[in-house]
């Protein structure tokens, strides 16, 4: 029987392994039109499809760079100095947001 230590190990590299951040994603800027209120959250428009997806501040400001060619590797440093939060919350925040954009088919290689 496994104990407590090793079943907490295979758990975390389970967790960095799902939030490791992509290398080669961008969004499509010919089918999206995104805004930002002046508050900083904003939305993506699909205009082949209809569908509006709400983003808050971070995942707004994660999209401007995505739309300026910005390499994903390079989001969560410019996270952590927009936000005040550390590198390793600007690491999960971007993985995260990457994987549900991912999945909802607004990213593409």
């Amino acid at each position: 029987m496994p104990d407590s230590h090793d079943i907490v190990e295979k758990l975390q590299a389970m967790v960095e392994f799902r939030l490791e951040i992509p290398t080669n994603v961008r969004i499509d800027g010919n089918c999206f039109t995104f805004d930002r209120s002046p508050e900083g959250r904003g939305f993506l428009f699909n205009r082949k499809t209809g569908e509006v997806f709400s983003l808050n501040a971070t995942g707004a400001f994660i999209v401007h760079w995505l739309l300026r060619l910005t390499p994903p590797s390079e989001l969560p440093a410019k996270v952590s100095a927009a936000f005040s939060i550390s590198q390793e919350d600007a690491n999960r925040d971007v993985a995260e947001f990457l994987s549900e954009i991912w999945h909802m088919g607004l990213l593409s290689e």
